[in-house]
């Protein structure tokens, strides 16, 4: 039996390529705790209240939610929601999916969850959050080779710093809600790190959790590509092979400081960078960013922007034919 039967939700989070999805998919393995693999961005729109949420918002929230996390019974979700905000939303979903697999408590995995923790530690009274960072040349490495949120080493080694610094300042908000996991350190005894993780959720520790295979309603993103394998401490220096020394340079210029208050060793001389090279970094991670991510939503950005002129020119012939038989 469960020492404590919780319902409040936790979180996991920190910066991308941290080991958040091993968590997941790990807790994903406990009889109890259903973790959802990251969230739709809409979600996050109308949980910062970027837009007005009313019944038809809330109908497209539910139907994301639902395809993101293979939700069966949205219309049932959709009842249980009318007139709900969405943090009540979220939680009717994810309680729906979490009981349809049998477990009786969720929780949210998500790298960019870090900028929202503080609503969400605020608005679910008891709820917790697992925070896990990693050596920063080790996270822009493994960000450089997925080519998608990192175009180059000076833009990931900001990002890093200050996701650490935004985990520091939920540390001192929310205190013991809070529990800190180093990547190195998790990966070395993950057994031991696992069973401090369940000490800190109030749940039992299950040796299941340590078998390297796919769990119920565990939903695998395609660059989740070591979640099914076992956990090891091999690939803790691989970013001493894939990074350049001039990469390394630059990542410790920026980030050498954090990387030095949180134990992680650097070289003696930090490289200095220019502010032109500094503003060349920043542009070549806007257009090359901007690339990938219409190149991953097939140019739906692109294509809207088109008809929608295709629209106006359409319209405003119509509006003034020409005179020209």
């Amino acid at each position: 039996m469960e020492r404590l039967l919780m319902t409040a939700p936790f979180f996991i989070c920190g910066a991308q390529r941290s080991g958040t999805t091993m968590l997941c998919s790990m807790f994903n393995r406990h009889p109890i705790l259903f973790v959802a693999n990251e969230m739709p961005w809409l979600a996050y729109d109308y949980i910062s209240e970027r837009f007005p949420f009313g019944q038809e918002q809330r109908d497209e929230m539910v139907a994301n939610l639902a395809r993101h996390h293979e939700i069966d019974g949205a219309p049932k979700i959709l009842k249980d929601c009318e007139n709900s905000d969405p943090f009540h939303v979220l939680e009717k979903a994810l309680r729906h999916k979490a009981s349809a697999v049998g477990k009786s408590r969720w929780g949210i995995k998500d790298p960019h969850l870090l900028y929202h923790l503080d609503k969400f530690l605020g608005h679910f009274s008891g709820s917790q959050a697992v925070v896990i960072y990693r050596d920063c040349r080790a996270v822009v490495s493994s960000n450089l080779k997925t080519r998608f949120h990192v175009a180059n080493a000076y833009y990931g080694a900001q990002v890093w710093a200050k996701e650490i610094q935004m985990h520091r300042d939920i540390v001192s908000k929310y205190g013991n809600r809070v529990l800190t996991v180093q990547y190195e350190q998790f990966v070395q005894d993950p057994e031991t790190n696992a069973g401090r993780i369940c000490d800190f959720l109030n749940v039992n520790f299950v040796e299941e959790m340590m078998e390297a295979k796919r769990a119920p309603g565990f939903r695998r993103r395609p660059r989740n590509v070591l979640v099914l394998k076992k956990v090891t401490a091999e690939r803790t220096k691989k970013w001493g092979e894939e990074l350049t020394s001039r990469q390394i340079a630059i990542i410790e210029s920026v980030a050498g400081n954090t990387l030095t208050e949180l134990g992680y060793p650097v070289g003696k001389e930090p490289r200095s960078i220019p502010a032109l090279e500094r503003l060349l970094y920043r542009l070549h991670q806007t257009c090359v960013f901007n690339y990938w991510w219409q190149k991953r939503t097939r140019f739906s950005g692109i294509r809207r922007r088109l008809a929608r002129l295709v629209g106006l020119s359409r319209s405003n012939a119509t509006a003034h034919p020409s005179t020209v038989r």
